[in-house]
């Protein structure tokens, strides 16, 4: 029987510049939020300062802070060939010049640096920094050398990986993401001293905050952790089975074991070296983080573009990706060491993250998955059914291409099939399901891609760049059509002032559907389960002053109605409300009155929610009715 042929993990595409893009899209999410904050506190719209100021007041000082730390560090060191390790300094240039590297780096000692060694500075001007306790290693001999020797491979092979500018953007934005966790506290205590927000709206404010500042340092922890396994498998190459034996075997080497306690992994580092294909941060762990920042940005997205579908078409089409990525690095680890990978586990870190992540939605944003059975249910069937189709597609790749020799093929053909499935996906779970042709090609890919997965794997040949390209274009048409299939018709709605002075008792509401009435005129009309009646005034606002109307659901999973309005409404809605206060309206769609509330203020706004007790299939049925779909 032959052992399973073990692939190189650096064949695999490197996670390490999703998990940095992770790492920038919640710190810059959050400071956005902390400056949002910082410029109405209340949250009533009230003057304040400028959200961009601010902005600029918090990522300016972390970035400050982590150029003043890292050049404080260079100053504070001197160079290793003037002080009395010039055996030291020796080998380390031997190993230098062993590893052809292009910016060859300056060797300096910090006497405060202990038994750490690291590398900072910029690409063309690294620094490797070592300690005192470290460098002492080398004149011991034997097998304190030897870990030397593997300590000094290990910090040069994250100069050979050339991830020094990465590693560099990461610590600044950890710094930014600290300094605006201090500001977090620093605003929410003035916000208390001043009245400028309630008990509640600090609390809300302050929860969502520190889990943004604590899900963005999960991930640099996660990247750091990653680049250390990538170097770990550079420096194995020559000599890393030394420190492994030399921390593991429990030799005397204290130096060894403190600067492993002291980089990303801690004691679990040496079980990491120990077995090849085997990644610091766990697939599921990865995956949870980047399915928390997709919550985050799809509910930040969904108040920007107040689109729905096309918030999660922009953050489902990368979050699938990531998805896929993270569960094909599974399978073929899979398939090379014989560890058994479940994909109900990616399953649930994608929905927890996903559900997690919406509630840590910026201030002002509504959570974009609401707690309701329904919905809950549906993402969860969403995540699981992508995650299985993922594993077995890459199962089935990882077993006719063990060594990955041709996974670039496969991510050319595979990757458009996960774009076109996950854009639709999240775009549907975020307006609702319903069977539209993107939803039958959408399952046409994901049947073919198991039926023939010997189309998407072959060789690369000029028919299948063609047929390729021609799914790219055909794709782009798609979401084209359905973007404009699913774009909302004039809304077919008008409100009316209820006339308190007349009685409407003896009216008998109609049996089927009213027909058109006089705008002009005075209008006697029934609620929509005929229960209520209501003498109601000439029309104040008509489907002219409407943009859209479009379904939603409401915390506790019941649905309700927005309604945008045109720069022309926003102005008389706030007229009509103003003059109307303490007084009903009535919002009338197919002549009956959806519902008829009482104007407690006026209302400068440009959206209006209509809620009842009604169901998230009955929204979406009066939304269809009143577009005129």
């Amino acid at each position: 029987m032959t052992a399973p042929r073990r692939v190189d993990p650096r064949v695999l595409p490197s996670e390490t510049g999703w998990l940095l893009a992770l790492l920038a899209a919640t710190v810059l999410v959050n400071a956005w939020t902390m400056a949002a904050f910082l410029a109405d506190p209340g949250g009533d719209g009230g003057p304040g300062t400028s959200p961009l100021n601010n902005l600029v007041m918090l990522l300016g000082p972390g970035l400050a802070l982590h150029v003043m730390i890292g050049r404080a560090r260079a100053r504070r060191s001197v160079p290793l060939a003037e002080t009395p390790f010039r055996d030291a300094a020796k080998v380390i240039g031997d190993l230098v010049d062993q590893a052809a590297l292009t910016h060859p780096p300056q060797v300096r000692l910090d006497r405060k640096a202990g038994a750490r060694g690291f590398v900072l500075g910029v690409v063309n001007n690294p620094y490797l920094i070592l300690g005192p306790e470290l460098l002492s290693l080398c004149g011991m001999g034997g097998q304190r050398r030897a870990v030397f020797e593997a300590v000094i491979r290990h910090e040069l092979a994250h100069l050979r990986a050339g991830d020094l500018r990465w590693y560099t953007i990461a610590t600044a934005l950890r710094f930014t993401n600290a300094f605006s966790a201090l500001w977090a506290v620093f605003a929410v205590t003035l916000s208390l001293a001043y009245d400028q927000a309630t008990g509640g709206q600090v609390a809300d404010s302050l929860m969502r905050l520190i889990g943004l500042v604590l899900l963005a340092e999960l991930i640099g922890r996660t990247f750091l952790r990653v680049r250390e396994h990538h170097a770990d498998l550079r420096a194995a190459e020559s000599g890393t089975a030394v420190l492994i034996a030399a921390v593991a075997g429990g030799s005397d080497v204290p130096a060894a074991r403190q600067w492993l306690r002291r980089h990303p992994g801690g004691r679990a580092r040496v079980a990491i070296l120990e077995k090849s294909g085997v990644v610091f941060a766990s697939g599921p762990g990865q995956l949870f983080l980047g399915a928390a920042t997709a919550g985050v940005l799809l509910a930040a997205l969904h108040r920007a573009v107040d689109d729905p579908a096309l918030a999660g078409l922009t953050v489902g089409i990368p979050l699938a990706w990531f998805c896929a990525l993270v569960v094909w690095r599974s399978a073929w680890h899979t398939v090379s060491t014989g560890d058994r990978t479940n994909p109900l586990a990616f399953a649930a870190a994608l929905f927890t993250g996903l559900v997690i992540g919406s509630r840590l939605a910026p201030l002002g944003s509504t959570p974009a998955i609401p707690l309701s059975p329904t919905v809950l249910a549906a993402y969860a069937v969403g995540a699981t059914v992508l995650c299985l189709w993922l594993h077995v597609l890459g199962m089935a790749r990882a077993r006719r291409d063990p060594g990955a020799a041709r996974l670039d093929r496969f991510l050319y053909g595979a990757g458009l099939c996960v774009a076109f499935v996950g854009g639709w996906l999240f775009s549907t779970l975020a307006v609702g399901f319903t069977v539209t042709p993107w939803a039958v090609a959408a399952a046409a890919v994901v049947a073919g891609s198991l039926a023939a997965p010997r189309v998407l794997t072959r060789r690369s040949t000029l028919t299948t760049r063609l047929i390729a390209a021609a799914a790219v274009i055909a794709t782009v048409v798609a979401m084209v059509l359905v973007t404009q299939w699913s774009a909302p018709k004039p809304a077919k709605i008008e409100i009316r002032a209820v006339d308190a002075g007349q009685d409407a008792a003896d009216f008998a509401c109609p049996t089927s559907e009213p027909g058109p009435a006089d705008p002009k005129l005075p209008l006697t009309a029934c609620s929509v389960d005929g229960k209520e009646k209501y003498a109601l005034g000439p029309v104040e606002l008509t489907s002219d002053d409407v943009v859209s109307v479009e379904p939603g659901v409401t915390e506790t999973g019941g649905g309700e109605l927005t309604v945008k309005f045109t720069e022309a409404g926003t102005q008389r809605w706030a007229d009509l409300t103003g003059r109307h206060v303490g007084k009903q309206l009535a919002i009338l769609a197919g002549g009956r009155v959806l519902t008829a509330p009482i104007v407690h203020e006026a209302m400068n706004t440009d959206t209006m929610v209509i809620s009842g007790s009604w169901t998230v299939a009955e929204v979406r049925d009066l939304a269809k009715v009143i577009n005129g779909m």
